[in-house]
């Protein structure tokens, strides 16, 4: 009985469909814009998880980790008549569409 030459298909493994380092640095790159207290806000996803933000968030420097977060136009915006507890909802609203988690 002749066999058959024929090679099955790879299967594809679960770690086959992770994205590459170049595609995850594009999607950290995307700017992405959300909305808190009734304002809209963009953020980069990169710029929350560098480290020069973790710093700042970790030494409780919170205006510069904003500043390097936000840029200076919007963290000037954000800090202007808020307070300290007013960040946990803009975190909050920032981690679900940067898709990062509280910083």
């Amino acid at each position: 009985m002749p066999t058959s030459t024929k090679k099955k298909p790879a299967v594809k493994l679960p770690q086959d469909h992770r994205p590459t380092n170049a595609a995850m640095r594009e999607a950290l790159n995307r700017p992405a814009t959300f909305t808190f207290d009734g304002e809209e806000w963009t953020v980069t996803p990169a710029d929350a998880t560098g480290l020069e933000f973790l710093e700042a968030l970790e030494d409780e420097q919170i205006i510069a980790a904003l500043r390097i977060l936000l840029g200076p136009e919007q963290a000037h915006r954000l800090i202007k008549g808020r307070r300290v507890e007013d960040l946990e909802g803009f975190f909050e609203a920032m981690g679900e569409v940067a898709e990062v988690g509280n910083p």
